[in-house]
């Protein structure tokens, strides 16, 4: 098998793979963290606040209240900062 169906098929299989080892380090840190907090309960100590799930896809919530203007200006003014400071040949 070549060519793009090849190419289709590794693309999902390597997404699968993906989605396995991030399921995988999602169980275990939660486990860890279950164990963390049992053992913060019965002996004191700092508690994990946040789980490894909510870490990896805060990117993924992010919602933006501005409106695609403020963002081409946001854009353009980062851009125009770095015009000038950088000297150009």
């Amino acid at each position: 098998m070549f060519g793009r169906a090849y190419l289709i098929e590794h693309c999902f299989m390597l997404e699968k793979e993906r989605q396995k080892e991030l399921a995988h380090k999602i169980y275990m840190t939660d486990a860890l963290k279950n164990i963390n907090d049992a053992f913060v309960k019965h002996f004191g100590g700092y508690q994990m606040k946040q789980r490894f799930y909510d870490i990896v896809h805060e990117a993924d919530t992010v919602d933006t209240k501005e409106n695609p203007q403020e963002i081409i200006g946001r854009i353009s003014n980062k851009l125009d900062k770095l015009g000038k400071t950088n000297e150009r040949i």
